[in-house]
């Protein structure tokens, strides 16, 4: 497995850069490349040693987290980075043992989520388009992308539709660049106290090429806007293309970039990509008492949005992670769109981790969205005995 994403050393001559005058000066960071890692699985409870091993780690300023936790940097080197792998919180368990007509319950704990991240893009594929008419079809598909890019040459007549919010990661001014074929409009929400009621700073009638927003005498630039650090700014852009190839961009670029942190240190025109920090998947852990005992048992999940039920199948005691999963899988897909991952690990009397299946004495089941969602899926949990 291959992670491309830089080749980089850290030489404090090239990566320096100052004002004309030399009174201030910064340096850049450096983007490492990473080829493959000593484990790719771990524990929950942290302690473990984590070795990356790639090109161009040889720094003082090197973070490293793991499924949202951080990792505690033991030693970096040139080739390679190592870390200790920290405790991850266990999430609040639903606890089953099954015996005749039992029931149990279940509350989310209180837990800080965040909505799905992304950039919303709606397309289109339809003969003459335009404005209006885009207006009035129904797009192809809606899904959320990662970069304000589409991809180039998707196909012929083609339209777009993108919506995101901007974060200002600095009090200062911002710009922004676009290149698309053929047509293409960029709005903004400058009054942050009315943000969907959109000004429209940008504009092309006629094609440009590909990427060539990235070239600084670039035509279609916005003025610079003064923006202030941590306020949510909302973006709207549209595209169609006639004929030819189609391709539809956006990119920032911040005047004050001598900002702790900043991936880039030079002033320079960047991609528009989704990030979120501090995130928390869904996740809900499930412990089966003497699963041998056979049985069977159902699973009814609370919706938090309108506290409506929904009643899983009948699940056998000593299921695997691949039958519970079919079992409650239509939930997460029918209430917000969204896989699960399930794993199951078997625990014997003493509480040791454990294969051997005649051993086992409990199931314990981790159910973790593959989707952020803006709460936790269930408000309450009812397990009830077949």
């Amino acid at each position: 497995m291959l992670w491309e994403v830089g080749y980089a050393m850290v030489s404090e001559t090239e990566s320096t850069h100052c004002s004309y005058d030399n009174q201030t000066c910064y340096q850049a960071m450096n983007v490492p490349v990473i080829f493959n890692m000593s484990s790719h699985v771990g524990y929950t409870s942290g302690s473990q040693n984590l070795t990356i091993h790639g090109h161009g780690f040889n720094s003082d300023n090197i973070t490293v987290t793991v499924d949202g936790v951080p990792c505690t940097v033991t030693n970096t080197q040139v080739e390679s980075v190592s870390c200790e792998v920290q405790p991850k919180t266990e999430p609040t368990p639903i606890d089953i043992t099954l015996v005749e007509n039992t029931t149990s319950t279940y509350v989310s704990s209180n837990l800080s989520y965040v909505g799905s991240n992304g950039i919303r893009r709606k397309y289109w594929f339809r003969h003459n388009l335009n404005w209006d008419r885009m207006d009035s079809y129904t797009p192809i598909d809606e899904y959320l992308a990662t970069q304000w890019e589409v991809p180039s040459n998707d196909g012929y007549r083609i339209g777009n539709k993108m919506y995101a919010w901007f974060i200002a990661p600095e009090t200062t001014n911002i710009r922004f660049r676009m290149a698309c074929n053929e047509d293409c409009e960029f709005h903004m929400g400058l009054n942050t106290s009315d943000p969907l009621n959109t000004t429209k700073i940008m504009s092309r009638w006629h094609a440009s090429g590909r990427r060539a927003h990235m070239k600084l005498m670039g035509d279609t630039v916005s003025d610079w806007i003064p923006m202030v650090k941590g306020e949510k700014y909302y973006m709207y852009g549209k595209h169609f293309e006639t004929h030819g190839s189609d391709h539809f961009v956006v990119g920032v670029e911040i005047e004050q970039t001598a900002m702790v942190d900043h991936h880039h240190a030079m002033k320079e025109i960047q991609y528009i990509e989704a990030t979120v920090e501090n995130a928390t998947y869904d996740t809900m852990r499930i412990t089966v008492q003497e699963p041998s005992k056979g049985g069977k048992y159902y699973l009814t999940f609370q919706i938090p949005a309108n506290l409506s039920f929904w009643t899983s199948k009948a699940i056998k005691g000593d299921a695997s992670a691949a039958e519970l999963k079919s079992a409650i899988k239509f939930y997460y897909d029918n209430v917000y769109g969204s896989d699960i991952n399930v794993n199951m690990t078997m625990f014997d009397a003493n509480g040791t981790n454990t294969t051997n299946v005649t051993l086992a004495t409990s199931y314990v089941y981790h159910v973790v969205t593959r989707k952020l969602i803006s709460t936790a899926s269930v408000s309450k949990v009812l397990v009830a005995a077949q």
